[in-house]
């Protein structure tokens, strides 16, 4: 059994929305593995805030972004003492997006985003997701035009062409999964609904 609680704060006003919520979690039964990969059951908790905000800056231009934390510990010995930290594998660092997004005209539309993941240092004894994570940045840009029944769609991920390791390649940190990030990734495509 798990005991989730949740609070939060929605708001609407003129030209934008935000949200805000703060949540707790525990369980008697919190799952991992072993390096033996057998299904260790001990009690944990996790906790984090997330923020959200999105705002029309003008009639054609939209901005917004995101702000997630979390946070969570495990009882290894079940005395009710919370001594280490749960691994990466379970709690992902801080994380912030930010997006600006602009319509010139009723045919056209063009984004660009970008991910900021942090730093996490973990507690751990444990099996897997204990090796310490390093922050990166990444941004993508895409741009819509109709084009007959459809759309053309161009997107540019990583358009920094940032040299990365994601989060879960960081945590395991074991030869055969620690593998980079893709760079650079042009794509073009042509969609319609019928």
């Amino acid at each position: 059994r798990t005991d989730n609680y949740e609070i939060g704060l929605r708001a609407f006003y003129d030209r934008w929305d935000g949200s805000i919520v703060a949540f707790f979690s525990e369980s008697d039964n919190g799952t991992t593995f072993d390096q033996n990969l057998n299904i260790v059951k001990q009690p944990e908790e996790i906790w984090g805030v997330e923020l959200a905000v999105d705002m029309d800056a003008t009639d054609r231009l939209r901005l917004g972004g995101t702000f997630t934390w979390m946070e969570g510990q495990v009882d290894l010995d079940n005395d009710g003492d919370f001594e280490e930290d749960l691994p990466s594998t379970r709690i992902p660092p801080t994380k912030i997006t930010a997006y600006a997004e602009y319509a010139p005209n009723d045919w056209s539309l063009y984004r660009l985003q970008g991910l900021y993941s942090g730093d996490r240092e973990v507690d751990s004894t444990q099996f897997g997701g204990t090796s310490d994570i390093d922050s990166y940045f990444l941004m993508d840009a895409y741009a819509g035009f109709q084009a007959g029944p459809g759309e053309v769609q161009v997107g540019v991920e990583n358009l920094l062409n940032e040299d990365y390791f994601p989060v879960i390649n960081q945590a395991y940190d074991l030869s055969f999964a620690f593998a980079k990030g893709p760079g650079r990734t042009v794509s073009l495509n042509y969609a319609f609904e019928f």
